[in-house]
């Protein structure tokens, strides 16, 4: 049972292997992996500071959204970061930005939050911003453009 096991996994991992969508995926986890080592190798690896890219402070917009989440199962809109707090505009649920609440990847995430809590599980908000930011933003992006590249070169 266990080689049958194994042979419909290796014929799985074929199978992938031969799809555009596979190839797409590969290529996108390769062009991920040459950006962390180019540009963010010292952040990931040594610990020492946040990427010298992420200035316009979406750690704490992101933070705050996925802790209401874990907390509340809402979106935080007021940020009690100030004291009295501020609010949190709802014209960013119009924005296709990431990370701002109008974003596809932001949206499912959020929702994973708040799933994940429900089942008792809890992450660090830091650490979830710095997966989405760095890992899942770039690796979906470049997932897509070489299914769009791969689907043009084919239709030719």
């Amino acid at each position: 049972m266990d080689l049958r096991r194994f042979r419909v996994l290796v014929a799985f991992i074929q199978a992938v292997w031969r799809s555009r969508a596979g190839f797409a995926l590969i290529l996108a986890l390769v062009l991920l992996g040459l950006r962390l080592v180019s540009f963010d190798h010292a952040f990931f690896v040594q610990l020492r500071y946040v990427p010298n890219h992420d200035i316009y402070q979406g750690a704490s917009f992101f933070a705050t959204n996925m802790h209401a989440m874990r907390l509340s199962g809402d979106l935080a809109w007021w940020n009690p970061a100030e004291g009295v707090g501020y609010a949190q505009y709802p014209q960013a649920l119009l924005s296709p930005l990431a990370p701002t609440q109008g974003h596809l990847v932001f949206m499912l995430w959020a929702q994973g939050v708040w799933l994940a809590d429900q089942l008792g599980w809890q992450f660090a908000e830091y650490q979830q911003y710095i997966t989405v930011t760095y890992i899942v933003l770039p690796c979906s992006t470049s997932g897509a453009f070489c299914c769009c590249a791969a689907s043009c070169s084919a239709n030719g």
